[in-house]
C-alpha cells in the first residue's frame, strides 16, 4: 500500500497467465481467423470480430508487459507510469463499447429487427463504459515500483475499487 496524504490503494498484477492464456489462444485459432474472416468480404461482423479479438490482445499481453517492465531513463522522458497505466486502463474499457455493440446487434437479429431494443440494449452495455472513464479519469494513476514494474495508484475507496 502506498500513500500520498489521500485514501490510496495500489495493486500489483501479474499479467503473465493472463498474456499466456490469450497468445495460446490466438496462436491456437490464427488458421481458423485466416479461414473464416480474412479470405472473405470484409463485412460489420468482420470489424466487430477484429475489435473483440485484437483489443483484448492489445490491452493484456500487450500493455500488461508494458506496465510490467520497469521504465529506463529514456523511456520515462517520452512517457510516465501513470501515462501507461490510464492507457492500458482506456483500451481495456473501451472493450466494453465493442460488447455493447455486440449485444445490441444480437439483440437487433433476435427481435426480429426491433431497433428500440436494440438501442435500449446498447445503451444499458455501454454503462460500464461511462462508469470506468470516469474513475480512471478522476483518480487513475501509477507509480513505479522496482520489483513490481509500472503499478496502479487509485484514490479511490475500498468499496469503490469493488463495484
Amino acid at each position: 500500500m502506498f500513500s500520498n496524504g489521500a485514501s490510496t490503494r495500489t495493486r500489483g498484477t501479474d499479467y503473465s497467465p493472463d498474456a499466456a492464456l490469450i497468445t495460446y489462444d490466438y496462436l491456437v485459432t490464427l488458421p481458423d481467423e485466416v479461414t473464416f474472416f480474412w479470405k472473405r468480404k470484409a463485412t460489420g461482423a468482420t470489424a466487430l470480430f477484429v475489435l473483440v479479438r485484437y483489443l483484448s490482445l492489445l490491452s493484456y499481453p500487450g500493455l500488461g508487459a508494458a506496465s510490467m517492465g520497469g521504465l529506463t531513463d529514456a523511456v520515462r522522458l517520452s512517457f510516465s507510469c501513470s501515462g501507461v497505466i490510464r492507457g492500458q486502463a482506456y483500451i481495456s474499457v473501451s472493450q466494453y463499447l465493442v460488447w455493447a455493440a455486440f449485444s445490441s446487434m444480437r439483440a437487433l437479429a433476435l427481435s426480429g429487427m426491433n431497433y428500440v431494443l436494440a438501442c435500449i440494449v446498447f445503451l444499458l452495455a455501454a454503462v460500464p463504459f461511462i462508469v470506468n472513464i470516469r474513475m480512471i479519469a478522476h483518480g487513475l494513476s501509477g507509480i513505479q515500483v522496482p520489483v513490481l514494474g509500472c503499478t496502479v495508484l487509485s484514490d479511490a475507496t475500498p468499496h469503490q475499487q469493488t463495484m
